[in-house]
């Protein structure tokens, strides 16, 4: 079976194939403006979790219990997918005009990068992609992850896309300090924001594996590559002091019904951004709507 029309969803909900999961993060992000954080680094439901694990190797996410976003599991015939979501977050303080999130489906990270070596550091792929194995739609992220220095330095990357072809990729990290995102997509590492995202080589449409990393001018600190799936992405505005924001969304209205699908293990979380009066983000909250069939 398979959600495959406005029959199937309506069928899933007659028929008790539907779950709405809650989630909450109580811990404040840091207060710089236009830097993507990973809410994993603070407390609540999903619990934090610091994304280490074997140094320079991929580490697969498969989500168990509290890990991430919990769903049910279902029959191995049936299919799982996100037909909406509610993300509410409160502003730690007044003039905070934006708070925009990507939800990610995390495939797995490479943990504990030197950032104070200019070595080349290669990394073990002896373990693969749980989810999405082609690569096909997968995208990297580097997050500065333990003991950040804010400085600025250079990067080599080495990956293996989609294709099976290997692609190298160069630019700058620009360091906002812990658990943010930190691909400058400036040479010199002037550009504003950080990427969530490391561009993928010309022809590529998604990456497989990381082979190598080296910093021509070393960042200082350790980091993360996240090889993640991106899901969906949203915006509350505008804010006003303390204020709560809500956005809904609804992926058969306004995304033509092109469900997410989310499959078993799946390591659901948000990158989220704030801009306007550098005013941390002091609580995420909010519910996700699954069904199947």
């Amino acid at each position: 079976m398979s959600i495959r029309s406005t029959k199937d969803i309506a069928d899933a909900y007659a028929n008790g194939r539907h779950h709405t999961q809650r989630v909450i993060k109580t811990s404040a992000s840091g207060t710089t403006d236009s830097v993507w954080y990973d809410w994993s680094y603070t407390g609540g439901q999903p619990g934090y979790d610091a994304r280490v694990g074997a140094t320079n190797a991929f580490n697969p996410f498969v989500a168990t219990k509290n890990d991430a976003v919990w769903f049910p599991a279902i029959d191995a015939s049936h299919d799982r997918h996100l037909v909406g979501l509610r993300t509410y977050n409160t502003a730690s303080g007044a003039s905070q005009n934006t708070v925009e999130f990507i939800l990610y489906d995390l495939l797995g990270v490479y943990p504990l990068i030197d950032g104070d070596s200019t070595d080349l550091q290669e990394m073990d792929n002896s373990l693969t992609l749980p989810r999405y194995t082609t690569g096909e739609g997968v995208v990297a992220c580097i997050v500065n992850h333990v003991a950040p220095t804010v400085q600025v330095g250079t990067i080599t990357l080495t990956y293996q896309s989609c294709n099976d072809t290997s692609k190298v990729v160069t630019g700058a990290i620009s360091t906002s300090g812990l658990t943010t995102a930190c691909w400058d997509l400036a040479p010199t590492g002037t550009a504003t924001p950080p990427s969530p995202w490391i561009p993928r080589g010309a022809g590529c449409s998604g990456i497989k594996s990381i082979t190598s990393v080296q910093f021509g001018t070393a960042p200082s600190g350790l980091y993360s590559i996240y090889l993640y799936k991106p899901l969906a992405h949203t915006s509350n505005r505008p804010f006003v002091s303390s204020a709560y924001v809500m956005t809904e969304k609804c992926f058969c209205v306004e995304d033509s019904f092109r469900l997410p699908q989310i499959y078993d293990g799946a390591w659901l979380g948000y990158l989220y951004m704030h801009n306007g009066g550098a005013r941390a983000v002091s609580t995420v909250y909010g519910t996700f709507s699954f069904i199947w069939g």
